[in-house]
């Protein structure tokens, strides 16, 4: 039996450690799993972000705004869903609820209309969460794990 080539058995090793690695990673909503998933990534990155569950966002809008306005300052932003239901292991729903991109001058309203018409996208559940996040704009490649 020929010797297996230093080249493969680093590919081989590679693609067992990246398997195990997806492996430990659990899905939960799209905020979770993305910070889940953070560590693993060696050739890309996700961008920054912060997340607000439904009763925040309920409850205390004017105090979730004002963490975006810190958070984000004169950035592009994307407002998106994270609910309970979406990214399963088995079942994406990818494009099932809204993401508002926010671009130049946004205003307080604009902001809190579109933190309303996501979350409202979700239907109210405990669970559910709206994600706000650096707006990338110019992006080689996307997609659901």
């Amino acid at each position: 039996m020929r010797k297996e080539s230093k080249a493969k058995w680093l590919y081989r090793s590679q693609k067992k450690l990246t398997e195990r690695r997806r492996r430990q990673i659990k899905f939960g909503t799209k905020a979770e799993t993305l910070a889940r998933s953070k560590p693993y990534l060696t050739n890309s990155c996700i961008p920054f972000f912060i997340v607000f569950d439904q009763i925040e966002v309920s409850k205390s809008l004017n105090s979730v705004i004002d963490k975006i306005l810190v958070n984000f300052r004169n950035k592009e932003i994307i407002i998106r869903s994270s609910s309970e239901h979406e990214d399963k292991e088995n079942d994406s729903q990818a494009g099932k609820y809204l993401s508002i991109p926010l671009k130049g001058n946004y205003t307080k309203k604009n902001i809190s209309d579109s933190i309303r018409l996501v979350s409202n996208s979700m239907g109210p559940s405990k669970g559910n969460q709206v994600i706000v996040q650096e707006y990338v704009p110019d992006i080689e490649m996307s997609g659901v794990i």
